[in-house]
C-alpha cells in the first residue's frame, strides 16, 4: 500500500485514560501501544505514516519510530 498515507493521532492529553497516563506510551505486555499500531500497520503493508503529537510525548515517540527504519514515518 504504497500510495497510501497513515494519519496517527497522538496528541491527545489522555485524561480519560487517568491515572495510566499517555494512552500511546502506555505498555501492554511490555511493549508501548504506539509501537503495537505502527507494527501491525506495517504488517498489512502500509509505508507511510505521519504522527501528530504533543510536546509532553514528542520526544518518547521519536525515540519509538526511530527503531522503524525502513519507513516513512
Amino acid at each position: 500500500m504504497k500510495n497510501v498515507t497513515v494519519l496517527i493521532l497522538a496528541a491527545g492529553d489522555s485524561t480519560r485514560f487517568w491515572p495510566c497516563g499517555d494512552k500511546q506510551l502506555f505498555r501492554f505486555a511490555g511493549t508501548p501501544l504506539i509501537r503495537r499500531l505502527l507494527s501491525q500497520l506495517i504488517s498489512f503493508g502500509f509505508e507511510n505514516f505521519y504522527i501528530v503529537v504533543n510536546k509532553d510525548n514528542r520526544q518518547a515517540i521519536e525515540q519509538i519510530i526511530s527503531q522503524f527504519k525502513k519507513q516513512n514515518i
